[in-house]
Protein backbone atom coordinates (compact mmCIF):
# COMPACT_ATOMS: atom_id res chain seq x y z
CA UNK A 1 0.00 0.00 0.00
CA UNK A 2 1.37 3.14 -1.15
CA UNK A 3 1.32 6.61 1.36
CA UNK A 4 0.74 9.96 0.83
CA UNK A 5 3.49 10.70 3.57
CA UNK A 6 6.82 12.23 1.48
CA UNK A 7 9.47 9.88 1.37
CA UNK A 8 11.81 13.26 3.26
CA UNK A 9 9.07 12.34 6.32
CA UNK A 10 9.42 8.17 6.20
CA UNK A 11 13.23 8.51 6.69
CA UNK A 12 13.80 11.77 8.27
CA UNK A 13 17.38 11.12 10.34
CA UNK A 14 17.07 12.56 13.72
CA UNK A 15 20.28 11.53 15.47
CA UNK A 16 22.47 13.39 11.98
CA UNK A 17 22.94 16.27 13.63
CA UNK A 18 23.47 15.28 17.42
CA UNK A 19 25.71 12.51 16.30
CA UNK A 20 28.53 15.20 14.46
CA UNK A 21 26.83 13.31 11.28
CA UNK A 22 26.58 14.97 8.29
CA UNK A 23 23.95 18.00 8.13
CA UNK A 24 22.24 17.49 5.25
CA UNK A 25 18.24 17.61 5.16
CA UNK A 26 18.89 14.14 3.29
CA UNK A 27 21.85 12.34 4.77
CA UNK A 28 23.56 10.02 2.04
CA UNK A 29 24.11 6.36 2.53
CA UNK A 30 27.58 5.14 0.23
CA UNK A 31 26.55 1.55 -0.78
CA UNK A 32 26.45 -0.98 -3.53
CA UNK A 33 23.36 -2.25 -4.13
CA UNK A 34 21.85 -3.96 -8.07
CA UNK A 35 19.05 -2.13 -9.03
CA UNK A 36 16.47 -3.34 -11.54
CA UNK A 37 14.90 0.05 -13.15
CA UNK A 38 11.57 -0.20 -15.84
CA UNK A 39 10.14 2.62 -17.14
CA UNK A 40 8.23 3.00 -20.31
CA UNK A 41 11.21 3.15 -22.99
CA UNK A 42 13.30 0.41 -21.06
CA UNK A 43 14.25 -1.85 -18.54
CA UNK A 44 17.90 -2.00 -16.67
CA UNK A 45 20.07 -3.36 -14.38
CA UNK A 46 21.54 -0.72 -12.19
CA UNK A 47 23.89 -0.27 -9.23
CA UNK A 48 23.08 2.32 -6.51
CA UNK A 49 25.95 3.90 -5.17
CA UNK A 50 24.56 6.14 -2.33
CA UNK A 51 21.08 6.23 -0.93
CA UNK A 52 19.12 8.83 0.78
CA UNK A 53 16.14 9.73 2.60
CA UNK A 54 15.08 11.66 -0.55
CA UNK A 55 16.59 9.61 -3.59
CA UNK A 56 18.92 6.72 -5.11
CA UNK A 57 22.14 7.71 -6.70
CA UNK A 58 22.50 4.59 -9.79
CA UNK A 59 25.31 4.10 -11.86
CA UNK A 60 23.98 2.78 -15.08
CA UNK A 61 24.91 1.53 -18.75
CA UNK A 62 22.55 3.63 -20.55
CA UNK A 63 20.71 7.06 -19.71
CA UNK A 64 17.83 8.12 -18.84
CA UNK A 65 16.57 11.43 -19.04
CA UNK A 66 15.64 13.76 -16.79
CA UNK A 67 11.76 13.98 -15.86
CA UNK A 68 11.01 10.19 -16.74
CA UNK A 69 9.09 8.49 -14.11
CA UNK A 70 10.76 5.00 -13.49
CA UNK A 71 10.02 1.87 -10.83
CA UNK A 72 12.99 0.50 -8.61
CA UNK A 73 13.64 -2.84 -7.35
CA UNK A 74 16.28 -2.32 -4.64
CA UNK A 75 17.95 -5.47 -3.73
CA UNK A 76 18.24 -4.90 -0.02
CA UNK A 77 19.56 -7.98 2.25
CA UNK A 78 16.68 -8.16 3.84
CA UNK A 79 14.62 -8.87 0.27
CA UNK A 80 13.49 -6.39 -3.01
CA UNK A 81 12.11 -2.86 -1.81
CA UNK A 82 9.61 -1.68 -4.79
CA UNK A 83 9.27 2.16 -4.99
CA UNK A 84 8.47 4.64 -7.74
CA UNK A 85 10.54 7.60 -8.82
CA UNK A 86 11.47 10.00 -11.05
CA UNK A 87 14.81 10.83 -12.51
CA UNK A 88 15.99 14.20 -11.90
CA UNK A 89 19.57 13.99 -13.42
CA UNK A 90 21.62 12.27 -15.67
CA UNK A 91 25.32 12.74 -15.65
CA UNK A 92 28.17 10.85 -18.03
CA UNK A 93 31.16 9.81 -15.95
CA UNK A 94 34.71 9.97 -17.09
CA UNK A 95 34.38 5.96 -16.90
CA UNK A 96 31.40 6.12 -19.78
CA UNK A 97 29.51 5.21 -17.45
CA UNK A 98 25.92 7.02 -16.57
CA UNK A 99 25.17 8.60 -13.08
CA UNK A 100 21.35 9.38 -12.54
CA UNK A 101 19.69 10.46 -9.63
CA UNK A 102 16.55 9.17 -8.98
CA UNK A 103 13.97 11.44 -6.58
CA UNK A 104 11.71 8.55 -4.67
CA UNK A 105 7.96 9.65 -5.01
CA UNK A 106 6.00 6.71 -4.18
CA UNK A 107 7.47 4.40 -1.06
CA UNK A 108 5.41 1.53 0.79
CA UNK A 109 5.33 1.34 4.15
CA UNK A 110 6.63 -1.93 4.14
CA UNK A 111 9.68 -0.73 1.80
CA UNK A 112 9.92 2.43 3.78
CA UNK A 113 10.60 0.26 7.14
CA UNK A 114 12.85 -2.10 4.87
CA UNK A 115 15.17 0.83 3.38
CA UNK A 116 15.67 2.70 6.77
CA UNK A 117 16.60 -0.70 8.86
CA UNK A 118 18.93 -1.02 5.80
CA UNK A 119 20.48 2.90 6.40
CA UNK A 120 20.52 2.21 10.13
CA UNK A 121 22.78 -1.45 9.82
CA UNK A 122 25.34 1.55 7.51
CA UNK A 123 25.57 3.77 10.15
CA UNK A 124 25.66 1.13 12.88
CA UNK A 125 28.40 -0.24 10.80
CA UNK A 126 30.39 2.55 10.28
CA UNK A 127 30.10 4.06 13.84
CA UNK A 128 31.67 0.78 14.59
CA UNK A 129 34.83 0.69 12.08
CA UNK A 130 35.17 5.01 13.59
CA UNK A 131 35.51 3.18 16.86
CA UNK A 132 37.61 0.06 16.05
CA UNK A 133 40.32 2.55 13.92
Amino acid sequence: MLTDRSFSELFSDPYASAEGGEQRTNPRAATLLPVKVTCDEAALTANCIELSAGGILLRTQRPLPAGTAVQLEIDLPTGAAFVGGTVRWSLVGADGVDEVGVQLVAVSERAAQAIAAYRAALRAAARSDRVSA
